[in-house]
């Protein structure tokens, strides 16, 4: 990953946590004249709403000023703060919290779901979700009793989960989810990855792209600013 990072002349290579002493290689890059930032971890507290706001914007002036561009950091820190002004993190009134499965797919292996503190967690709780799986932290295998007992109203993938799980066909059929009340509603929500997770500047726009599969085009008005990266509508 961080040679196709090199190579692609990065300027800045970003760090979200505090890893402590370098590994080799961001020495090395650094040593042909690759810039570094440690920028913390802009996932916050967690269980926290608040922290998430501020973590995802308060790199922006950060990583700005590391490139030199001050002036445009903060400029696009305001819109990012203004679009998580609008984000309520609530779902529309009249309407019943979405339960959320995030099922993730990263190779052989059993698909993995997303549990509180995860990114997914605090992505499905900013559009006005609640995240299905409760019972742990982080992300852990999971297994077709766990996603039955879930009893999650929608599923939500992201792109590359999709492509390994066979397309959307195959998901459907999986055991993980055609058992469950999302699948046999057919709601199923597929978003791309660095869209959905990578919490920079867009994730107001993603909240609500998110928040508008889950509830509609009024959901709309819960979370986000306006559109952004198109998501792929809930099969139904």
């Amino acid at each position: 990953m961080l040679e196709h990072t090199l190579g692609r002349d990065a300027r800045l290579l970003e760090d979200r946590h505090e890893l402590g002493k370098l590994p080799q290689r961001v020495e090395n890059a650094c040593q042909q004249g690759v810039k570094h930032g440690q920028f913390g971890n802009v996932l916050g507290r967690r269980g926290a709403i608040a922290p998430l706001h501020l973590g995802a914007a308060f790199p922006v002036g950060r990583v700005a000023h590391a490139l030199g561009l001050p002036d445009d950091g903060q400029g696009l820190a305001a819109r990012v703060a203004a679009g998580f002004a609008r984000v309520k993190g609530a779902p529309p009134p009249g309407k019943t919290a979405q339960k959320v499965l995030f099922i993730l797919s990263v190779g052989r292996g059993a698909p993995l779901a997303g549990g509180a503190g995860s990114s997914a967690d605090r992505m499905i709780r900013l559009a006005g979700g609640v995240n299905a799986i409760n019972g742990f932290s982080g992300y852990k295998p999971l297994s077709v009793e766990m996603a039955i007992q879930a009893a999650p109203t929608a599923i939500l993938v992201i792109d590359r989960t999709l492509d390994l799980m066979g397309g959307m066909e195959a998901l459907r059929r999986s055991p993980l989810v055609a058992n469950t009340p999302a699948g046999r509603n057919g709601n199923l929500i597929v978003m791309d990855g660095m869209y959905l997770l990578g919490f920079g500047p867009r994730t107001p726009e993603a909240a609500r792209d998110l928040a508008v599969n889950l509830y509609g085009e009024n959901g709309a008005s819960g979370a986000g600013t306006g559109a952004g990266e198109a998501a792929v509508a809930p099969a139904r």
